[in-house]
């Protein structure tokens, strides 16, 4: 008997095994095995897996098929003792599955991937995100600038078309006002008869006068 259990081990080591997911047959086969040999007997149940070996049958029962372990969904009390123990353990699988009664730490070890994948795209389209309203915010932003850059020009322009009154000179003094009209006047030896009382008066004399009240 024990010869025959060597040689069956000594069959599994060196037959090939599938890297591949175990199809829903497997698992039925698998799980018909084991509860026909039991739990311990790995060696005789491989030997009816074709393609798989003792550690591929082993795992599939202990972390997917057993009816103790839950593949019910993951509770947020649950998430959140997994974030606090990896905290405090980093990935040792084994040592946080302790707090796990009815998870193992493949289990585990997958459900903390899955959030860290999951994690990590939601931060990639936030980011993605960000990119595209600063990208847009920058266009927006330069197309504002060039509009006021032009609304300036306009002004301007309109400015220049208010035409500029000209500069208006200071107003002569009284004197030169009398020297310039004087110029243009006749000669101030002649005289000018007054109608009414025919008195003669100077004409320059009377301007200077007019204009200074004397």
């Amino acid at each position: 008997m024990q010869a025959a259990q060597m040689e069956i081990s000594f069959q599994q080591k060196m037959k090939g095994h599938q890297k591949s997911k175990f199809s829903q047959e497997e698992d039925q086969k698998l799980a018909s095995l084991v509860n026909q040999f039991g739990e311990n007997s790995w060696n005789v149940i491989a030997s009816f897996m074709d393609g798989r070996n003792i550690r591929q049958c082993r795992e599939r029962w202990r972390h997917h098929l057993s009816p103790s372990v839950s593949n019910a969904p993951w509770s947020t009390l649950e998430d959140y003792i997994l974030d606090q123990k990896y905290a405090e353990y980093g990935p040792q699988w084994k040592r946080i599955a302790e707090f796990f009664p009815n998870r193992t730490y493949i289990n585990i070890k997958n459900r903390f991937l899955l959030k860290q994948r999951h994690i990590e795209r939601i931060s990639s389209q936030m980011a993605e995100i960000s990119s595209e309203f600063l990208a847009l915010k920058y266009v927006e932003t330069k197309a504002l600038n060039n509009r006021m850059k032009s609304n300036k020009i306009n002004i301007n322009n309109e400015y220049q078309k208010i035409p500029v009154k000209k500069s208006i000179s200071i107003p002569e003094s009284p004197k030169e006002i009398v020297e310039k009209e004087c110029e243009q006047l006749i000669d101030p030896a002649e005289y000018i008869f007054n109608e009414g009382d025919m008195t003669l008066y100077d004409f320059e004399d009377d301007y200077y006068r007019l204009i200074y009240g004397e």
